[in-house]
């Protein structure tokens, strides 16, 4: 059906857009923006060395952010 189609495409453009922003090394802060088009949501806040860099970060940034994730090399 045209419903299940759509739902797998979208599921691939959200799959691909997190791919983008997993990191081969270390860890990325990622922001996530409601407000833009579809498959552009996700916007790079930073990149750490570390996960403990990463979730200090996250800490600091929490307030400017509504949404922030943590995105490492064993998330893709």
């Amino acid at each position: 059906t045209l419903r299940k189609a759509m739902g797998k495409k979208n599921a691939e453009v959200m799959a691909a857009q997190k791919l983008r922003f997993t990191p081969k090394t270390g860890y990325n802060l990622v922001g996530l923006d409601d407000f833009e088009p579809f498959g552009e949501e996700l916007y790079l806040v930073g990149h750490f060395a570390t996960r403990q860099e990463a979730e200090q970060a996250l800490k600091a940034e929490r307030g400017c952010h509504d949404r922030i994730y943590i995105y490492g090399p064993d998330e893709g």
